[in-house]
């Protein structure tokens, strides 16, 4: 399992939320919100969600969110469950009776059960213990035939070929830091650890987009973040992009965030 906790504040830019192998569950542990969704061409869902809500997904599409907060944010923990996992609960519970490959999605539900077994994870990971590996282990077990128990759907045959949030999380470490070179799909494969076929193919599954693609996307956000917070001057954030041309910048950061360097930067 890969255990993360986040400190929000509204988001009104939507971001993008991958598809990737394995389910993904989001408890909010502190503060409220009003948190929004959509797929990437379809209508926004709102909920309004506090202390215990829950979000799960094991989504086989990419899909977009942003949420408002009060003034204090909100506190929210993220758990990937890995599919061994799910496979050891899955022969545990039904053998080779059931096929079971994906969960149901649920978004701002509640679940007492679930919390519970988050909540354990989260106490034996507290940077002042020493996590004990087969309690956690344990706690992981536990926590994913609860979800199956409750969450499972069949589909047999349903065969997605989504990246494995690990490999993902690779993937798009090593763009941002080369930021200011070329493309290189060939190393970011390696990296990951496919052939660039292979990768191209599920990498497009998980986030919508190519490699290449979400590579621009990624220098234009890096370019947004610096005019909003630093004076330099326009020509030299294109030059440390990657951009011997001013105009070619100028033309793509348009294109990809919808205005030009100069009015984004005042309206920021």
């Amino acid at each position: 399992m890969e255990v993360q906790r986040y400190h929000h504040h509204t988001i009104t830019r939507p971001i993008l939320v991958p598809a990737v192998s394995e389910p993904l569950v989001v408890l909010i542990l502190g503060g409220t919100a009003r948190v929004e969704e959509r797929t990437l061409s379809g209508a926004w869902d709102a909920y309004d969600v506090r202390v215990g809500d829950f979000f799960l997904t094991q989504s086989t599409e990419p899909y977009e969110m942003r949420w408002r907060t009060g003034t204090e944010g909100f506190d929210v923990m993220h758990a990937y469950v890995s599919l061994a996992l799910l496979e050891q609960a899955r022969a545990s519970l039904w053998g080779g009776t059931r096929q079971v490959v994906a969960l149901e999605e649920v978004s701002g539900g509640h679940d007492e059960t679930l919390r519970s077994l988050m909540l354990l994870l989260l106490s034996e990971l507290n940077p002042a213990n020493t996590p004990n590996p087969l309690y956690l282990w344990g706690v992981g077990q536990a926590l994913s035939v609860h979800l199956l128990r409750t969450y499972a759907i069949d589909a047999a045959g349903y065969r997605p070929q989504r990246l494995p949030a690990h490999r993902l999380k690779k993937a798009i470490r090593w763009m941002d830091t080369h930021l200011a070179g070329s493309f290189d799909l060939d190393a970011i494969a390696l990296d990951a650890g496919l052939s660039p076929f292979h990768f191209s193919r599920c990498f497009k599954q998980s986030t919508g987009t190519s490699p290449l693609q979400y590579f621009l996307r990624l220098k234009m956000e890096r370019a947004g973040h610096l005019l909003r917070t630093s004076s330099a001057p326009i020509t030299e954030i294109a030059l440390d992009l990657g951009y011997a041309s001013p105009a070619h910048f100028a033309a793509r950061f348009k294109r990809t965030m919808g205005t030009t360097p100069s009015a984004y930067r005042h309206s920021s």
